[in-house]
């Protein structure tokens, strides 16, 4: 899996080292951990009954992880910090193939009760 910063649309895309085509985009509920200083720990997404495209389970970092357990999936991005981590709810937007597998996640850098600011550049 690779992060990938979109200035621009001011959002973190997370998508497998192969990466397919979008063909629609749905949004999901997530809930967004986020350290003291803003920098992004982790992120579960209720996927539903959506299934992810091939690929996912290849890690570009160790300390990037994948966790599906039925209808959820965990993110694993930093380093739980020892104090201080906070936790919001927000939404994600998952990009599907044809076959309407989850090829790619969005998620805003900014949000109601959250704002991230690495990784990103900015630190």
């Amino acid at each position: 899996m690779r992060i990938v910063v979109d200035l621009a649309n001011n959002l973190l895309r997370f998508e497998p080292v192969t990466s397919a085509d979008r063909s629609s985009e749905v949004a999901l509920p997530a809930t967004i951990d986020v350290g003291l200083r803003g920098e992004l720990v982790g992120v579960e997404v209720e996927i539903g009954e959506l299934i992810l495209a091939p690929g996912w389970r290849i890690r570009a970092s160790p300390a990037i992880e994948l966790d599906a357990t039925g209808a959820t999936l965990y993110l694993t991005i930093g380093d739980a910090p020892e104090t201080g981590q906070r936790t919001a709810d927000g939404t994600v937007i998952a990009a599907l193939d044809a076959a309407a597998q989850i090829v790619a996640f969005d998620l805003p850098r900014r949000g109601a009760g959250y704002e991230i600011s690495y990784p990103s550049g900015n630190q």
